[in-house]
């Protein structure tokens, strides 16, 4: 693992592919006109009409537009709730979370940098992002909720909350274990919504390139940074 400075030593490079990706997002969501029907979605959901979020065949370049325009409206449900938890956390408790180097160098050789190790943690964040759709969405909310047992309204929230909330629960891991309070998992809950929305409406597929587009956010603007830097990539825990 580096050491921390890494974080402390960030270049403007970061702000500028952070704000970058955001720009892209917001763009492509309005110059599609994608922001309506999403809000709209979200709000079914929110209110207990999940059944109006009709499945969608829109293409995987359609995809990726709905996932980019979904990330920037999903902003306030993890800025809002990481805001208030960090409030509600005692001081004592906030922990600062360590920083992971995403690939582990063999004996006696120098940790890889530079692009070439940008796309192999790329590849192992997606393998994350994969597992974790799979396990969250697409058995609770895929396998579960076609059975005759777990039709309707009520089955469905229920399964909901309950493949959301293990997902939520599950990066608790990412703390050390005298500071995992309960509500670190709230801000993981509230971004489960939107991942919901993409897989009504695209299934497993828009699930997985929703939530991947969305980590992006955070992770890619670092890693480039740490590129440029010429160190080792390493990722903050995200619980």
């Amino acid at each position: 693992m580096h050491d921390d400075d890494d974080d402390n030593g960030r270049s403007g490079m970061f702000l500028l592919v952070f704000f970058g990706l955001i720009a892209a997002y917001a763009a492509t969501g309005l110059v599609l006109g994608l922001f309506s029907s999403l809000a709209r979605d979200l709000t079914a959901f929110s209110t207990g009409s999940y059944a109006t979020i009709a499945a969608r065949d829109d293409g995987v370049s359609m995809i990726v537009a709905n996932a980019m325009t979904m990330a920037v409206i999903t902003l306030p449900l993890s800025v809002i709730p990481t805001l208030i938890v960090g409030r509600l956390i005692r001081r004592g408790q906030q922990t600062k979370k360590p920083a992971v180097q995403m690939l582990v160098p063999q004996p006696g050789k120098k940790p890889l940098t530079g692009w070439r190790a940008l796309i192999m943690a790329l590849h192992k964040i997606a393998a994350v992002v994969f597992y974790e759709e799979f396990y969250t969405r697409w058995i609770f909310l895929g396998v579960l909720a076609s059975l005759a047992w777990f039709q309707g309204p009520v089955a469905f929230y229920t399964l909901f909350f309950i493949g959301n909330g293990a997902w939520a629960l599950v990066h608790l891991t990412n703390y050390p274990a005298g500071a995992r309070n309960p509500l670190r998992i709230l801000p993981h809950f509230f971004l489960g919504i939107p991942m919901t929305i993409m897989f009504l409406r695209y299934g497993l597929l828009g699930a997985f390139i929703g939530h991947f587009l969305w980590n992006m956010i955070p992770i890619l603007p670092a890693w480039i940074d740490q590129i440029k830097r010429g160190v080792p990539l390493t990722l903050k825990s995200s619980g």
